[in-house]
């Protein structure tokens, strides 16, 4: 996504996960992100974010996952309150066995988007 018109997206909410977990995220090589919206009364967004862990080029990636609401302001701003879908980051290197990222990533997304799911329902009760 660098260099295109997209690339900034996210950023305050990916430099704000990684300011909580502790570490600097370096998307200086390589970052990418996805994201399910859920349309309803407010708009609320799941986003997981990839990018490099650290300020060196390492090897190491991250995995940050992390929602927040659209609440339109009378000025016409939206709001956003950016909270993390997991406790942990997901990391993985080029060392691991490509299997086993797969494994713990898989287990990682679910309890991630288990998370989620329940901050949306939160949101709309």
């Amino acid at each position: 996504m660098d260099g295109d018109a997209e690339s900034y997206y996210f950023r305050r909410q990916i430099i704000e996960m990684a300011k909580l977990h502790d570490y600097y995220a370096n998307c200086d090589n390589y970052k990418s992100w996805t994201r399910v919206v859920v349309y309803a009364e407010k708009i609320f967004e799941i986003v997981f974010s990839i990018h490099g862990y650290g300020h060196s080029n390492n090897g190491v990636m991250v995995v940050s996952g992390f929602t927040f609401e659209k609440i339109p302001s009378e000025d016409g701003s939206e709001s956003t309150d950016a909270k993390p879908c997991n406790q942990d980051l997901f990391q993985f290197n080029y060392l691991e066995e490509k299997e086993s990222i797969k494994k713990r990533f898989n287990d990682w997304l679910d309890e991630s988007i288990t998370f989620a799911l329940a901050e949306w329902q939160r949101t709309i009760a």
